[in-house]
């Protein structure tokens, strides 16, 4: 919980030190429920996952989750998907300009 926290809180820290553009973040979640069946997974690479889209300290993610009904593109706090666990981050570039996203 605390590495989350700190996580958090550099990711804050980004969105106002932004000169040098704004990181575009790959999040992706594990979906594969906590189980032996989890571990072989793991062990063979494979596994059910869900991803987000972060940019300037906003996620975009599809589907539906707990606290979001329906379908389509909708808007999360970063890392903090409701009833999935967080795996990890891919840097995918940086914007220089938010008109181009």
């Amino acid at each position: 919980m605390l590495i989350l926290i700190v996580i958090i809180i550099f990711k804050i820290m980004s969105v106002f030190n932004n000169q040098n553009g704004y990181e575009v973040i790959l999040n992706v979640y594990d979906l594969s429920p906590n189980s032996s069946q989890k571990t072989v997974l793991n062990l063979l690479g494979i596994g059910f996952y869900h991803s987000g889209v972060e940019i300037n300290g906003v996620e975009y993610t599809y589907g539906g989750n707990f606290s979001h009904s329906g379908t389509g593109v909708y808007q999360q706090i970063p890392l903090m998907a409701d009833g999935i666990t967080y795996k990890e981050s891919f840097l995918l570039g940086v914007v220089k300009d938010m008109a181009q996203v």
